[in-house]
Order: C-alpha cells, then sequence, then structure tokens
C-alpha cells in the first residue's frame, strides 16, 4: 500500500509528461480499428512502412504557421517509419509504430511534445527504448526528461501488467556533434539518414537532415538553416509568406495576444518563402520540391524549373519515388 500511495502522489508528473488521465482513458477506450482516426482532426497513417515507397507524410491535418517554425514529418522509406520534429502542440494519437525520432532543434515549440511521443509508442506496444537523434547540447536535458518520467512509467505499468513493460519505455538517445557535417544517425542498410548541425546565436542546435533510400537523396531543412545539403535529388523545405505573417500580427495585436506576436517575428526572420526554398533547392541540385507551407495558394506563383509539391494534410503523402 506504501508503494502505490507514492505512486498515486506522483501522478501529477503525468501531465509535466503530456500524459493526462483524460489521454489515458481515449488511449485504451478508442476503437482500435487501425485505419480510422482516434480523434477528429487526427491523420489517418498507414500503420505499416511499405518497403517498396519512399514517401512523407504530414503529423497533423492542419497547416498553421506554427507548424512551419515547428514542422513534424512522418517519412516511411524501407519498411521504416521515421518521425522528423517533436511540436509541442502535437497531437500523438494515432502515430503507430515509430523506428526513431529525429528532432531539428532545440526549442521549446519544436521539440517539446518528445515526451508526449514517448508515452504513445510504449502505450501503443514499443518493444524497445525510442531512438531519439539530438543536438549533442540537448542531450542532458533529453535525458533528465526522460529519467523524470519514471514514477509515471511505473502507475502505467501497474495499471496495464500485461500490455507494457516498464525497461520498454525511455529513451536512446544518440547525439549530433556540433558543427558535424553529413554525419549518420541512422543505418539500415539500404535506408540512411545523415545529419549536419550548426549553432545560432541562442546556442542552440539546428539540425538538417539527408535521407538516401532507393537512389533518392533528399534534404530536410529546419528554418533558420539557409543552405542545403548538395547533391539533393529532393528538398523537403518549410516556407512562409510575408502577407500571412502580417496578417497574422494584425490579429494578434488587435486580441493582445502577444506571444502570437513574438512568434510570427520569430517565424519571419527564420524560415524562408516558397520561392526562397525554391532557390534553395535549386542551388542544391535537386529537382523536386517539397514544401511544407501555410500559404497553398501561393503555389502557382513562384519560379522553380523542377517539380513542386504542397505537402498539405492529404493522408496519401507525397512519394519521392514518382
Amino acid at each position: 500500500m506504501k508503494l502505490i500511495r507514492r505512486l498515486l502522489s506522483a501522478f501529477g508528473l503525468l501531465v509535466v509528461g503530456g500524459v493526462s488521465g483524460a489521454f489515458l482513458f481515449q488511449h485504451f477506450n478508442a476503437s482500435t480499428e487501425p485505419s480510422q482516426p482516434l480523434a477528429r482532426g487526427l491523420p489517418v497513417y498507414p500503420l505499416e512502412a511499405d518497403p517498396a515507397d519512399f514517401r512523407v507524410f504530414p503529423c497533423t491535418r492542419r497547416t498553421e504557421i506554427e507548424d512551419v517554425f515547428a514542422p513534424c514529418l512522418l517519412v516511411s522509406a524501407g519498411g521504416k517509419r521515421l518521425v522528423f520534429g517533436a511540436p509541442v502542440s502535437q497531437d500523438w494519437r494515432g502515430i503507430g509504430y515509430v523506428d526513431a525520432v529525429l528532432l531539428m532543434n532545440g526549442h521549446p515549440m519544436a521539440s517539446g511534445g518528445l515526451i508526449g511521443l514517448r508515452a504513445e509508442t510504449w502505450l501503443d506496444g514499443r518493444d524497445g527504448p525510442l531512438l531519439v537523434v539530438a543536438g549533442d547540447v540537448q542531450i542532458e536535458s533529453l535525458q533528465a526528461q526522460d529519467t523524470a518520467q519514471s514514477a509515471s512509467d511505473a502507475i502505467l505499468q501497474v495499471e496495464n501488467p500485461l500490455e507494457l513493460e516498464f525497461r520498454n519505455a525511455g529513451l536512446r538517445a544518440k547525439p549530433v556533434p556540433v558543427n558535424s557535417v553529413d554525419f549518420k544517425v541512422f543505418d539500415t542498410g539500404d535506408l540512411q539518414v545523415f545529419a549536419s548541425s550548426q549553432l545560432t546565436g541562442s546556442g542552440d542546435q539546428l539540425i538538417s537532415y539527408r535521407v538516401v533510400y532507393a537512389g533518392e537523396s533528399a534534404g530536410i531543412i529546419p528554418c533558420g538553416v539557409a543552405d542545403a545539403p548538395k547533391a539533393l535529388t529532393a528538398l523537403i523545405v518549410m516556407t512562409i509568406e510575408n502577407s500571412t505573417l502580417t496578417d497574422r500580427i494584425r490579429k494578434a495585436r488587435n486580441a493582445r495576444l502577444n506571444a502570437q506576436i513574438a512568434e510570427a517575428r520569430r517565424i519571419g526572420t527564420q524560415c524562408p518563402s516558397l520561392q526562397r526554398g525554391a532557390d534553395i533547392a535549386t542551388t542544391s541540385g535537386a529537382t523536386k520540391l517539397i514544401a511544407v507551407t501555410s500559404d497553398p495558394a501561393d503555389e502557382p506563383n513562384i519560379s522553380f524549373a523542377g517539380d513542386l509539391r504542397i505537402l498539405s494534410s492529404d493522408a496519401r503523402g507525397v512519394s519521392l519515388l514518382d
């Protein structure tokens, strides 16, 4: 009884870890049909990666300006499912099995949802620690967050002794050295992922990725990175237009929402326009440009000689092998 009381007294940590009682109730009482979303507005993902395909999906049905600075992408390739980015606002229900999470920076808006993803994948039956690729400057913080979930993990284990294995709950962190170039972070033989990083003036570490599979080399660059790796066949880039930012700032000022004003300004100084994204793709040699943008109407107004795709909430995603 003393053990149970101690566990229950630590229940507040569930909120810190992004796992609430309501979340647990929904998880264990929702429909288990894999082709259906677990809540209104959630994406429907293929729960198994097609080994013959190389495809990228958005993690959300909406694409707002927040998703540009703090994106979340699900890449399915070579039978593996990789998540790039872990936004604090992300609802992970229905994400399914994940082989690795690759963070693009240490900003709380872009990486603060990691503990929620940790919980969801464990509750879904993850059979080992979750591989997390992150900047060297983030690793100590991630390990501290992981350790802080021990009491929460124990409560879930007691509640579901047959479904969960305590040893599988945690994270397995893989650091990316500062100022590294093409540092290999994931390798199954046919599927490889390389990371390149740089420090910002605020001390954060930005990480770009290059995913190689089936003769394709796709770059993923976060806001704040001005150039992409060379010799790419495709580039995935987050873009925003000044007109959208101006409108958001105007509305936020009228409503006196200072946090949204600051966020829009941060996005405006770090995230490229769609045309700038096309220029980066051209310089990198990419003939395919996949843009994550809240301005899909701007697609026809840019100059790009290659194949332009807008990554929307379409559950089919975008194939890199087409």
